[in-house]
Formats: C-alpha cells, structure tokens, sequence
C-alpha cells in the first residue's frame, strides 16, 4: 500500500491520500472540501459516493454553461453578421441603382445616362465584394456590362470606364482596377457557362454582352477614349494590358468555358443554335490569346485541345461565319497546328488527351482545312510534317478500334466498334464529322495532296502506247477447226483444211511465246529509255508518304472502304499518274527495281515506297470490279486494253518472281494481298470476255512443238494449245489450263 504517515486523528493513511490531505489543509476552509475531508477520513462509502455524484452533476452543469454561453456568441455573431450583410447588401444595391438605374432591353446603349468613371468603378467593386453577381445577381452582372460598354463608345474621360485606371486617387489606384478587371471578366466567363438555354431570347441577350464584354476588353481598337489625340500614348500600355489580362483568363480555364459554348451551341440536336455574331465573337477570343502570345507551343496546344477538337467546327464556320474562318485562315492555324504535332511527343501528348473520338474531331477539321487550300497556300505548308500528322492521327485513332463486338466496345459510325464510348454531342455531330472526312478523298483535296506526284510525272518523258493486244481469239479455234476437218471424210481437202490448222496453231504457239515474257516484252517497248526515277529520292518519298496516308484512311476508316475508294478513283485524277511513277521506276515497268528492294532494303514489304504499289492496286482491283463491258471495252476507261494487259503482265510477273525467291512468304501482308487482289480481278475479266493475247498469263516461255505432218493428229493440236503452269505449292511442272501463276 505504500509508505503511511502518520496524522494526529491517529488514523494511518497511504502516501497519495496523506499528500492530498496536506495539500487540502493548506487551502482556506471550504465546506465542500471539509465534507470531502470528513468522508474520507471516517464517513461511509454510501455518503462517499453520493458526494461524489453530486461534485460530478455540478462538473458538468458548469460546462454545459459554458456550452450555451459560447454556443449563444456564435449564433449572435452569425446573426448579427447576416443583418449587418443585409444591410450592406441593401445599401450596395442602393448604391448601384443610383449609379446604374434599371434600362429596359430595347435600350440601346449610345441613350444611357452614364455616370462618372469614378462612381461607377465604386459602385462595381463594392457589388463583386458583397454581391454575388455571378449566381443569382446575374442581372446586376448584365446591367454593370451594358453600362461598362457603353462608357467604352464614350471618348469622354470622365465617363470612360477605362480613365478610372489613371486615377491617383487610393482608392482606385491602376493595380486595384486592373484586379478589378480580371475578377470581373473572369465572372463573365463563368456566367458563361451557366447559360443553358442558349435558344432562349433572354439568355441569348446576355451572352451577347458577356462575349460582348470580354472581346472589348481583351483588344483596345472599341475603346473611344484612346482614339483621342492627348490619349494616343497610353495605347502601347493598354494593348500590354489587355494581353495580360487574357493571358489571366487563359491561365484560369477561359478555354475551357469557350469549347463547351461551342459544344452546346454546335453539336446539340439537328441545327446549331449560336448565331452568326455569337459564333464570330467566340472565334475571336480563341484567336486572340494565341496570336498575342505569337502562336507559342503552349498557347497552340490549348487551342487544339479546345477548340480544334469540336466537332464539326470548320464546317459550322463555314456556314455561320465565313468571316470568321477567313479569320484561322489568316492566322494560320493549320500550319502552327501541324507544326507543333509534328513532334511526336506533342502528337501523344494531344492524342491522349483528346482520346480517340475527339482526336477524330481535330483530324477532320484540320482536312476542312487543307481542302479550302489554295495551291498558292499549299505551298507554305510543309508537306511531309502535314502528311505524317494526318497519318498518325488516323493511325492512333486505330488503335481504339476493335476487331468485334463486345462488352467493352460501342458502335462508331466511321470507325466500327470502337472502345470509347460516345457523348451526345458526337453522337449528334457524326454526321457532320463524317462529310468532313469524306474531303480527304474528294477531287480538290486529292489535287492538293498529289501535286508532288504531279509535278515528278510531268517531268517525265512522254512514253510510246504499248502495243495493242492482237484481236481476241482463243488458242482452241484452230483445234475445232482441225476436228472439223478430219471429220468432213474429203481426202482432197483434207491437207488443206490440216495446213490452215496447223497455220492457226503456229500463230498461237507463237503468241504464246511472246506472252510468256510479256511482263519485258510489252513493257520494255513503253518505258522511258533514259531519266528513270529512282526509289528513296526525296519527290519519291513525298509521293510515297501520300499513298500511306490513303491507305490509312482506308485502314482506319473501315465503315468508309468504298466511298474512299470511290474518291481516290474519281475521274482517273490519281490512278493515271500512280501507274505512270510506277512505269518510270525503270525498264519492265520497274520491275526489278521492286524487287532489289524487295531484297535489299525491307524484306517484310513494309517500306514507303510500296505503297504507292498498294495503293494503286487498291484503287485499279476497285475499278476494274464495277466497270461494265461497256466501258471497259468499248470507251476504255481509266485505262486501254492494252494498258490492262501490260498491268496484268507486271502483277503476274511480280508475284511470281516475288513468291519463287521467297520475298514475299505471307499471304496476309498488305503488298501481296492487294496485288494479287488486282491480278485475280483482271484474269477473271479476260476469262469473261478477252483483252489479251493468247496466253497473256503464261509466265515462262513455253516450248512448242509443231509437227509438219499433214496427218497430225488432234491429240499434238491439244499438245500444242496447252500451257505450263507452276505452282507455288510444289516444285514440279505440271500441265493446266492458261491463268496466272496464282
């Protein structure tokens, strides 16, 4: 129990309570304390406990009076500050009607009684301290803007809004307006996005004079006051000012409340609601900021990922506000956007932040923008930093597509099932993006993109028309003719009617010949004797780069296959110049040359310059399917028979030369699928109905016997007319009917 001390009641007690007790005497004398001294030196425990019930009610009773007293300050003071608020409020709003009394909308601003420039500076700041003029005071927000704007027309100092920033005075002092402004303007912006109902005459009036507010104050050229000669001076310093001050709105998201404007007043329901003068003033504040920052990396990439990226954007400038779009064509968006996405970090950069349908929105409008081109503007534009852009873009906006239905995946109209899902303004606008699109492929954009392809084809010589295919006849008349003859039973005329046969049979047998090495024989009389181009040259690489942008879009686009094909086969614009670069790549239609690098530079046929093979095969295997007899044979259109036969001729040769030295193994890949796509199209239409010589589609030169005898038999006649053919499958030669070597 411890060490006990002794005490004069004669009564031992244990360390704690004797120094309690000591502690106790010393203090006055106090009635609680003697009870508490009495009960525990000698009282019971029913008279300990209840003393001890009573001193903790009292604890407590005291501190929840303490409770009620401070409870009691603070709804006082919660009390007193909201009527003290009141009455300020009150006496604000006073303020601001005298300083700005009520004007019906009719109004118009040049009949407003202006007040001072001092007053109404005043009357402003004491509402944003104690107003809120962005929630439900927006009326005073509205009202103050018409005044500030109409004290902008007013060359007056005493009346200018702006002649309250030269002040001396302390109270209003350059920096205190200057912070006055931006807070200003920034509840400008927010107000902005409140408005909802932008169909609504009332909430379309004040956006009027919200955007009305922040585009004359983000450029001095509506301010009257400095039009004044004794002015002029400050419009340096103003001009400075104002590019802070848009800078501030930037900095603090003012892009961001432009792009859903946009977004609600473009790319909701069939029609936009934004008039003309709405959707001009807010190209103008876009604009604004970056021309001040001289079109600085930062500055362009906001307004890519903001505004660029709406959907449909070109197109409703176009039909709203052609100012407006002559407006980026004069600052040049599309040659800083290109120029800032040719980086590749930048394009990711971007791309992830737009992700893939939104990505989509800026890749069809920056082609609004290349077809409005003219060739005069195209020149300024780099064109390989503006083919790899539009390549890549459609080459990441692949990347979101899925190969089939899913749980994950959702519907895209032009990209198939596509792993984002779509919001009601791009599921609204896709028919708008889809037309955008759809300009890549149309004549005047195909004219643009292929001038370098023009331009190296016109440099080329003029090649001779390759010879024209002997009428057609099949090889097996002369064996019908010849079984007709050994069964008319005239021994006279029997040898006459067997040397005609066999005369048909020399003609064909030699046709044959000369068509087993038709890919040289027909091609080598049109190529070009000297001046070839040659593969990896820069005006080689630009074509190249092209092609590969089309046969992205062909890619990527999978619900647009046809129509882009349709496009790029338009009027010949592009297959005509395509077969000619392909032609001038050397002799035998630049057959060897493909295949040196085939072998030597990318064995997995994925270099640049095969797309320009690809792609034209694409374009021809389409044409040649939809072309009737009538056209094809008769009109010869894109291409002559002649033509056709030295195309079928290259193919035919290319593969097989391709296929038997093991270059290309995969029947998948992209260059072998589309040339023998072309070849099989051009085979099955010289089977329907011919356009080649007699065994056009042998690939080696056949050996024929002819026997001088008159009494051959029909059997050496079949002997004759047939073909080798080699299948790639087997080493061996074996015997079958006249096709290509596939």
């Amino acid at each position: 129990m411890g060490r006990w001390l002794p005490f004069q009641s004669g009564v031992r007690l244990p360390r704690w309570q004797g120094v309690a007790l000591h502690r106790w005497n010393c203090r006055k004398d106090v009635p609680e304390l003697n009870e508490l001294r009495r009960i525990m030196l000698g009282g019971s425990s029913s008279k300990k406990d209840a003393f001890l019930a009573s001193t903790k009610a009292a604890r407590d009773r005291r501190s929840a009076e303490r409770q009620r007293e401070a409870a009691a300050v603070k709804i006082q003071a919660a009390v007193r500050g909201w009527l003290d608020r009141v009455r300020v409020r009150k006496r604000v709003l006073a303020d601001f009607d005298a300083t700005f009394p009520p004007v019906g909308p009719d109004v118009p601003e040049a009949a407003m009684a202006l007040p001072s420039a001092s007053e109404a500076y005043s009357a402003a700041r004491r509402l944003l301290a104690f107003c809120d003029p962005g929630g439900r005071d927006h009326e005073l927000l509205e009202r103050l803007c018409r005044y500030v704007l109409a004290s902008l027309s007013d060359s007056s100092p005493r009346t200018s809004y702006v002649s309250a920033a030269l002040s001396k005075s302390s109270s209003s002092s350059p920096v205190a307006w200057i912070s006055h402004l931006r807070r200003l303007l920034l509840l400008c912006a927010g107000r902005i996005d409140a408005l909802h109902s932008l169909d609504s005459p009332l909430e379309a009036r004040d956006l009027s004079t919200l955007l009305r507010m922040l585009v004359s104050f983000t450029s001095t050229s509506g301010w009257a006051l400095l039009k004044v000669r004794a002015m002029e001076r400050l419009s340096t310093g103003m001009n400075q000012l104002c590019s802070n001050v848009m800078g501030h709105l930037v900095q603090a998201g003012f892009m961001g409340h432009l792009k859903r404007l946009l977004l609600r007043g473009l790319c909701v329901g069939a029609r936009p609601v934004l008039k003309k003068t709405t959707v001009a003033a807010v190209v103008t504040l876009t604009i604004r900021p970056v021309a001040s920052a001289e079109y600085s990396d930062k500055l362009v990439s906001i307004y890519l990922i903001n505004i660029m990226c709406v959907p449909g954007l070109i197109t409703h400038l176009s039909n709203l506000s052609s100012e407006s779009l002559a407006l980026l064509q004069k600052h040049e968006i599309l040659q800083h956007s290109v120029k800032l996405l040719a980086s590749e970090q930048q394009l990711k950069i971007h791309f992830n932040s737009l992700e893939g349908s939104y990505a989509l929105c800026l890749t069809a409008n920056l082609i609004h923008l290349i077809s409005l081109l003219t060739e005069e503007e195209f020149a300024n534009v780099d064109f390989l930093s503006l083919v790899f852009v539009l390549t890549r873009l459609l080459e990441c906006c692949g990347q979101y597509v899925t190969s089939k239905q899913s749980n994950a995946s959702h519907w895209h109209p032009v990209l198939g099932w596509f792993s984002v899902r779509l919001d009601n303004y791009l599921q609204d606008s896709m028919e708008v993006v889809k037309s955008q699109l759809a300009r890549l492929w149309s004549p005047q954009c195909i004219k643009i993109l292929s001038k370098p392809l023009m331009d190296a084809v016109e440099k080329l010589p003029a090649l001779p028309p390759p010879p024209n295919p002997e009428p057609p006849s099949s090889p097996t008349s002369g064996v019908s003719f010849a079984i007709a003859a050994a069964s008319s039973g005239a021994s006279g005329g029997t040898k006459q009617f067997f040397r005609k046969a066999l005369e048909k049979t020399r003609t064909a047998a030699a046709a044959a010949s000369a068509a087993a090495s038709s890919a040289t024989s027909n091609s080598t009389t049109s190529a070009p004797r000297g001046g070839y181009l040659k593969m990896g040259s820069p005006e080689v690489m630009k074509i190249a780069l092209m092609c590969n942008l089309f046969q992205h879009a062909l890619k990527t686009l999978a619900q647009l296959n046809m129509e882009i094909l349709a496009g790029l086969c338009y009027k010949n614009i592009l297959m005509a110049p395509l077969w000619r670069l392909v032609q001038s790549f050397g002799p035998n239609c630049g057959l060897k040359a493909f295949l040196d690098h085939l072998t030597s530079v990318n064995s997995k046929s994925t270099a640049p310059e095969f797309q320009i093979l690809i792609l034209f095969s694409n374009c021809l295997a389409y044409v040649v399917t939809i072309l009737d007899d009538l056209e094809m044979y008769e009109r010869q259109t894109p291409f002559t028979l002649a033509q056709y036969a030295q195309i079928g001729a290259f193919a035919n040769s290319f593969l097989y030369r391709a296929v038997s030295a093991g270059l290309l193994l995969d029947p998948r890949g992209q260059l072998f699928s589309s040339v023998h796509s072309l070849l099989m199209v051009l085979y099955a239409r010289d089977n329907r109905r011919p356009y080649a010589r007699p065994g056009h589609w042998l690939v080696k030169e056949v050996k024929v016997r002819i026997m001088d005898q008159e009494a051959c038999s029909v059997l050496h006649v079949l002997n004759c007319t047939t073909s080798l053919r080699y299948l790639p499958s087997s080493p061996t030669w074996t015997r079958g009917s006249v096709r290509p070597c596939f």
